[in-house]
């Protein structure tokens, strides 16, 4: 008989061991899933980020590249304004020069 309970008593043992591992493979099954679910949400979210920053880079050069026109148009405004400036003092000058 206490053979038979010291069998029994390892059976149990066995059991509770099988079952705790059971939970463990199933816990371990849970974090592979979400683990792999986070690997897909960052490979997600790293795209965006690429795509971001090329939209960013895009806008940048864009951004510049009105900058550089604003420049010109700036420069080109302020040659035709002193030219118109220079004109009307000729024509002032000739004014007076007719009126006298």
């Amino acid at each position: 008989q206490q053979l038979r309970n010291g069998n029994m008593d390892q059976q149990q043992l066995l059991d509770q061991m099988q079952e705790r591992l059971q939970g463990m493979e199933e816990t371990l099954t849970i974090v592979q899933n979400e683990n792999e679910q986070f690997l897909r949400i960052c490979e997600e979210r790293d795209e965006q980020i690429q795509l971001l920053q090329n939209e960013l880079s895009r806008i940048e050069k864009e951004r510049n590249q009105l900058s550089d026109e604003n420049e010109r148009l700036r420069r080109d405004l302020e040659a035709t304004n002193d030219q118109f400036k220079r004109e009307r003092q000729r024509a002032n000058q000739a004014d007076l020069v007719a009126s006298e």
